[in-house]
């Protein structure tokens, strides 16, 4: 009798293909949001400016021999503290000598570490930042201007240049950054007035440089990443991390001595990965870990359009 099928052949794991869905950590984009300014104690404070003294003209015309005029310009001081986050795992020596090459294990374990930590910092910005209390200027949907899902009545950029007008009046700086969260550019990118910015020429699509150019920013960015907010042996729950708002920034170019920005990420020690032996357990531990501290360093810096779509 010839063997059948199943007896000529035993399932074994593919050493060509394996699956995998994991967070995409371009997605997350608190770097470029809140810059990150090095610092070399955990907690330490920094000067700020009295932008009032440093707006007023006190300049006067003299006549030749007067007395020149004096003014001058204060200053405070406003504080961070950094604070730890971490991730980690662990590879025990027999996972590490026995497992498939596909698997990978150091490796994966390894990035699960970093896309732990990503989701997590990105996470904790949005809870800062994308919020109307961080901000001295703010509108809300429904009660201070349409809601853009409404395509026949909404006018986002009307009420984008409005808000553009009052951050000026509020700082003397233009804006240059739009946060858009996903839901949101889901939406305005189908809008007829965005729409109606494309050449006949052009495919009917709008593109985040199209509409940057009619606001004179100089790039939106887009927040894209997803979490799962259940715990371990829950059915997941997936959803976006940034909400259906919207919020134009300064954003400085070159952060550092004298500059100003909305927001900055104070990082004491930036994120290393490092791999501990446990020689007791006969283990490798795994951890990513830094110090940071969101801080919004000028609130006048933001506006905030809170529930901009439905």
């Amino acid at each position: 009798m010839e063997p059948g099928i199943y007896s000529v052949h035993t399932d074994a794991i593919l050493t060509n293909f394996s699956q995998k869905i994991a967070p995409n950590i371009e997605d997350c984009q608190w770097r470029n949001i809140a810059p990150i300014i090095p610092v070399k104690k955990k907690s330490d404070n920094y000067v700020v400016f009295n932008q009032a003294d440093r707006f007023r003209i006190n300049a006067q015309k003299i006549a030749d021999g007067d007395t020149f005029p004096i003014s001058g310009f204060g200053y405070s001081t406003d504080s961070f503290s950094c604070e730890q986050f971490s991730q980690g795992t662990n590879l025990t020596w027999a996972q590490a000598e026995n497992a498939d090459d596909i698997l990978q294990l150091r490796l994966e374990k390894t990035q699960y570490c970093v896309e732990q930590t990503e989701l997590k910092m990105e996470y904790d910005l949005a809870a800062a930042i994308d919020t109307a209390s961080a901000w001295d200027n703010y509108v809300t949907g429904t009660t201070d201007f349409i809601k853009w899902n409404d395509y026949d009545t909404s006018t986002p950029i009307d009420d984008f240049h409005t808000g553009i007008d009052t951050f000026v009046k509020s700082s003397g700086k233009f804006p240059n950054v739009l946060v858009l969260p996903y839901q949101t550019w889901s939406v305005l990118k189908r809008h007829p007035e965005l729409l109606d910015l494309l050449g006949a020429h052009e495919r009917g699509k709008v593109k985040t440089e199209l509409l940057a150019d009619e606001l004179e920013v100089e790039k939106i960015i887009i927040c894209k990443s997803i979490y799962n907010s259940t715990q371990k042996g829950q059915d997941a729950d997936y959803g976006f991390i940034w909400g259906k708002n919207a919020l134009l920034l300064y954003v400085s170019p070159n952060p550092g001595r004298a500059s100003a920005t909305a927001v900055h990420t104070f990082a004491w020690k930036p994120f290393v990965v490092r791999q501990v032996v446990g020689e007791k357990e006969k283990t490798d531990y795994i951890e990513r870990y830094g110090w940071y501290d969101y801080k919004v360093v000028a609130s006048n810096l933001g506006y905030y359009f809170a529930s901009a779509v439905a």
